[in-house]
């Protein structure tokens, strides 16, 4: 199976939304831009601070923040990725990635922010399909590290999404599901090395 280096799946995606849905504001997608540049040239202070002069910018952009958890979580600032994710409001996503980091951090708290985290996305409900795409991947991700491999790929062989990037997802979980341990399928997709 080829996988990109340093870069999963889901962190393009969200580059790509990030770079289209900043066009709108021509200050706010000059800093976000040069973050982008900066990041690629592994300048990591000058492209955090971009990142944050972009979040400065547009301060009700949930992308720009989640985008500054990816980038400190690349970079191996888990104790800083930890701290930026509270100014995340997007639940529950702000609790699995709180849950996560402290997981890779080995801390007692993180599957029980996990477990609620399951419970929270159980009861969240929407009629937009990319969110009910992500909702379900977070879902097959969490039963994994609570529940084991066998639940979670039950539930990953009954999607039935369509879109070509979807396809390539789920095709990349069920794979590194079924050969890596589920802490390690959880770093691996949220980036962590």
């Amino acid at each position: 199976m080829n996988k990109p280096k340093k870069t999963t799946v889901k962190t393009l995606l969200i580059i790509l939304l990030l770079a289209s849905g900043c066009k709108a504001q021509e200050k706010c997608a000059f800093f976000y831009n040069n973050y982008i540049d900066e990041s690629l040239n592994d300048n990591f202070y000058s492209a955090l601070k971009y990142l944050n002069e972009a979040i400065k910018c547009e301060p009700e952009n949930e992308d720009y923040k989640y985008e500054k958890v990816n980038f400190l979580i690349r970079n191996k600032k888990y104790n800083d990725a930890l701290t930026a994710v509270n100014e995340i409001n997007l639940h529950p996503v702000k609790n699995i990635i709180r849950g996560v980091i402290l997981l890779k951090l080995n801390s007692n708290k993180s599957l029980t922010i996990l477990k609620d985290s399951y419970e929270q996305l159980l009861q969240f409900e929407t009629q937009n399909e990319d969110l009910n795409f992500s909702k379900d991947i977070d879902l097959v991700l969490l039963e994994n590290v609570l529940f084991g491999k066998d639940k979670s790929l039950s539930r990953l062989t009954k999607l039935d999404y369509k879109e070509p990037y979807q396809k390539e997802i789920i095709f990349y979980l069920s794979n590194i599901i079924d050969e890596k341990k589920p802490k390690e399928v959880l770093f691996d997709y949220f980036n962590f090395d």
